[in-house]
């Protein structure tokens, strides 16, 4: 809760003053914020916000099991 206290603040005052604030915000950033610890990003998210770690997070998806074997 307190890691969010100097952006509450911030945003309270500009509503405060009727002040805009140019803040643009990951997506992933203002899901968190307006769900709180309830949210949980997707592949969906990711694809997004940056498709190119998505189309690798899909294809680590569907490796088979035996590639992440270790020998030992």
């Amino acid at each position: 809760v307190l890691k969010y206290t100097a952006i509450g603040r911030l945003l309270a005052t500009a509503i405060t003053d009727r002040c805009t604030i140019d803040l643009p915000l990951a997506l992933p950033v203002f899901q968190h914020l307006m769900d709180g610890p309830s949210f949980r990003p997707t592949l969906t998210d990711l694809e997004k916000f940056d498709p190119d770690s998505h189309s690798m997070a899909v294809r680590i998806t569907n490796m088979a099991d035996t590639m992440f074997a270790q020998d030992g």
